[in-house]
């Protein structure tokens, strides 16, 4: 059986909102290892990690999913989308989960998918408590993700808008609110995937400069001599391979790839691809761990 908690925690003073998933406590005492998962582009704690943390829950970790400040419940200014605050957010996390009794500190590891992807790369080569890193279908470069999403005339009115929105910023103090498509426009797949879902938030432009400014594949290096495992999915049109595989090439050992074939993006979530994407991601972790537990549930 599964235990679920809500949970906060204080990011640069901010309250954010978290869920934690723990196997049942047949050994109250016991210190299992843990896992922050992190979110992806203006998503939520509910929407597509709860599977993956239920099921490294099963596998035998203390697994924590959270909104990011300004997103879901936590607190914070709401659609400001900045990368290096949703890294120190993923390291208060790893912080947080390190101090409960029931997690041994020196067994953390995170999980990032899509965007977040990225921010676990970033946070695991800065933080040396993170034991193990796993980035599945990681934006590794925001520039690289954000161009090749549109035509080259539209990149260039972007980069126009976010210009004079960096000048406005300073002059009145405000950033101009757009739809988040607007920044990162969603490819035929994720427009139907997101269809079925409940809107989101508009967010701020400035978020489009720091995205473009963010590229943790300029930081991979520093994770080693920690493991890294990254996922890409072959077929993938929201986060293309070659978003990701850069940071893979750049990465020192020990280090790990698998490709999903035949899967798009959004499809990773979904069974059979989620029990693929688990096959692969829980008896890595529990390698690195040292965890006590084994199977890949669905």
């Amino acid at each position: 059986m599964i235990e679920q908690e809500s949970v906060a925690f204080y990011s640069s003073g901010l309250r954010l909102s978290g869920i934690l998933y723990r196997p049942g406590r047949s050994a109250p005492d016991a210190s299992l290892p843990g896992v922050v998962l992190c979110n992806g582009y203006t998503t939520v704690k509910e929407l597509y990690l709860p599977p993956l943390a239920m099921a490294m829950a099963q596998a035998g970790f203390v697994a924590l999913t959270f909104d990011y400040r300004g997103f879901g419940e936590s607190a914070g200014p709401p659609g400001r989308l900045m990368p290096l605050e949703q890294v120190e957010d993923t390291r208060n996390a790893v912080t947080y989960l390190g101090s409960r009794s029931d997690v041994d500190s020196e067994r953390i590891g995170v999980f990032g998918t899509s965007f977040g992807g990225g921010i676990a790369v970033a946070a695991g080569a800065f933080d040396t408590r993170i034991k193990a890193v796993v980035s599945n279908m990681p934006v590794c470069n925001g520039e690289r993700w954000l161009r090749g999403m549109r035509p080259y005339w539209d990149w260039v009115a972007l980069l126009g808008r976010v210009k004079a929105d960096r000048v406005a910023r300073v002059l009145t103090g405000e950033s101009e609110w757009v739809d988040r498509g607007v920044i990162a426009p969603p490819d035929p797949a994720a427009q139907s995937t997101h269809g079925k879902q409940a809107p989101r938030p508009p967010l701020r432009l400035e978020s489009a400069e720091a995205i473009i400014e963010f590229k943790p594949e300029e930081l991979v290096e520093r994770i080693s001599p920690r493991p890294l495992l990254m996922v890409v999915a072959a077929d993938d049109t929201r986060v293309a391979p070659e978003v990701s595989l850069p940071a893979y090439e750049r990465a020192r050992e020990p280090k790990s790839l698998t490709m999903l074939e035949g899967v798009e993006h959004h499809e990773v979530y979904e069974l059979p691809a989620r029990t693929e994407l688990l096959a692969v991601v829980l008896p890595w972790l529990q390698e690195q761990l040292r965890g006590t537990r084994s199977g890949a549930p669905a």
